[in-house]
């Protein structure tokens, strides 16, 4: 039998060394849950703790019993908080002093928790507030390092080629299977640049041959087509070919494209073999 309203926690002698079953244990939680829920039991609850101090050994028991639960305290009281008010949730006068203590605590960590307040600068000019004059002294005009200075294309390729050699320092799959392809047929004319190694006007290619004059891209199809809004489809390829073969043309380089999809439909050593037909005619 269950304990219920108005028993008595003496269990008895039948019940010493005996355990629960499952299904005990689970109507047992049933009804304690039903019971800790109503208000007259809550409130009764917090009188009895009113002024006491969790024990260590509680505070262990605690924090061992909701191990591997993040967010269990602060998503009960999210749940009690949401679209309440202060007032009804501290009452009025608790409310003022918790108002006024968040007040407090918020113009003092302004800069801790900045995404809450107001930004320093915010509807300050040069003009009107002397910090952001000093700093703009600093930055602009002749003391600024590129103050007067162009930037030529050398220095752009250079810082371009930078970035490049930390992101794509190896080949993709994609890239190596169009290498050993290239390899096969053009025995060591072609080699990998699109870790910038080569820079053309500032684009760089992922395969080239300066005896043959060629730059190979290698376009996978997110990359070029899917992320701009563009479908796998023949106008979209040619209008993203014609712009990307542009700054390679006017250095007076031949551009071919190899598309990811190229092995579903031509595999792509027949694709570089129409090419190298092409070449030799």
């Amino acid at each position: 039998m269950l304990f219920q309203k108005g028993h008595t926690i003496n269990v008895g002698k039948k019940w010493v060394g005996k355990k629960w079953t499952e299904e005990q244990k689970l109507r047992h939680r049933k009804v304690m849950k039903e019971i800790t829920n109503r208000d007259d039991v809550k409130l009764k609850i917090s009188q009895a703790r009113t002024g006491k101090k969790f024990t260590e050994k509680h505070k262990e028991n605690l924090r061992l019993s909701h191990l591997g639960n993040p967010g269990y305290w602060t998503g009960k009281i999210r749940i009690n908080m949401k679209g309440k008010t202060w007032e009804e949730m501290y009452g009025k006068e608790k409310s003022i002093i918790l108002k006024e203590k968040h007040r407090l605590f918020l113009e003092k960590h302004k800069f801790k928790f900045r995404r809450l307040g107001k930004p320093w600068n915010k509807g300050l000019t040069k003009e009107t507030d002397k910090r952001i004059a000093r700093f703009a002294v600093n930055i602009t005009g002749e003391k600024n390092w590129r103050y007067g200075k162009k930037e030529d294309r050398k220095h752009v390729d250079f810082r371009i080629s930078k970035v490049l050699s930390k992101v794509c320092q190896r080949p993709n799959n994609f890239e190596k299977e169009c290498g050993k392809q290239l390899e096969k047929q053009f025995l060591g004319k072609f080699k990998y640049c699109g870790n910038g190694s080569v820079m053309i006007n500032g684009k760089s290619p992922d395969y080239i041959s300066e005896e043959l004059k060629t730059v190979i891209l290698c376009n996978g199809l997110y990359w070029h087509l899917w992320r701009f809004g563009l479908k796998d489809t023949p106008e979209d390829k040619q209008k993203i070919e014609l712009r990307e073969s542009e700054p390679f043309r006017k250095a007076g380089y031949e551009v071919w494209f190899i598309w990811e999809n190229c092995h579903n439909r031509n595999p792509i050593g027949n694709y570089i073999n129409k090419k190298l037909f092409e070449v030799e005619n």
